[in-house]
């Protein structure tokens, strides 16, 4: 179990995987009700920013929906006016992700060799080495 929240934003994953979210998601939709999220996997965590939503999955995958006017999807694309409806799978992680945040403009993942990706052009990646 585990739960997220930015500005009017929350998001909850339930022991078995499933996804919820409630408050403003995409395209300024907002609800008070929690919805379920369609995931292709089962979830492990989750993070969210005000725009945006990340999923750890329990195989230690990544899948992010929402604004990407920075790439904070992690798709390798950008679209202002677009952004993604429904998760997708976060593109070019070399290892085993095993915890994940977001702040306002990006997104970060540990790896299971401690090396940190950031899905945005707001900071450039660059391993993180104990």
């Amino acid at each position: 179990v585990a739960a997220a929240a930015a500005g009017n934003r929350s998001m909850a994953v339930m022991e078995s995987g499933q996804v919820y979210e409630w408050g403003m998601v995409i395209a300024n939709e907002s609800s008070l009700t929690p919805r379920s999220v369609d995931l292709p996997v089962p979830a492990r965590d989750c993070a969210c920013s005000e725009t945006s939503a990340l999923i750890l999955t329990r195989e230690g995958g990544l899948l992010s929906w929402g604004g990407n006017k920075r790439g904070e999807c992690g798709g390798g694309s950008r679209t202002e006016s677009n952004p993604c409806p429904a998760p997708i799978k976060v593109q070019h992680l070399r290892r085993g992700v095993t915890s994940i945040s977001m702040g306002h403009q990006h997104c970060v993942a540990i790896t299971r060799e401690l090396e940190r990706d950031e899905m945005s052009d707001v900071h450039v990646p660059a391993p993180l080495r104990t």
